[in-house]
């Protein structure tokens, strides 16, 4: 195929929202690279295609979740990444959320 042709079929860089913790990421709970593991997250809830954006930013939450679990990072931190990631994806205040709040409830966090 024609170079631009190949271009144009290529999906369009997905932009994640930078976040900047409060805190330090750090290893723990055999997280060894914290931040890697959030910046991979976060892409995928920036990545998600329509009609799965919430279920996406769901698993994402319960990853972040677990860090929070493991002392990786913090709630707070957790939380507004997440937050800021779902709403750059198309969720609404309400949706993101829920899909945050339900995520790390499954990982016995509390947001």
């Amino acid at each position: 195929m024609p170079p631009a042709l190949v271009t144009a079929c290529r999906p369009a860089p997905v932009a994640v929202p930078e976040f900047k913790p409060t805190g330090p990421l750090r290893p723990a709970g055999g997280i060894t690279s914290p931040t890697a593991l959030l910046d991979a997250l976060l892409a995928k809830v920036a990545a998600a295609p329509e009609g799965r954006r919430r279920a996406t930013l769901y698993g994402a939450s319960v990853g972040v979740g677990r860090m929070v679990a493991a002392g990786a990072l913090s709630a707070r931190d957790g939380y507004e990444a997440l937050y800021a990631a779902g709403l750059a994806a198309g969720q609404s205040h309400r949706e993101a959320h829920a899909a945050i709040v339900g995520g790390f409830r499954t990982e016995g966090v509390t947001p």
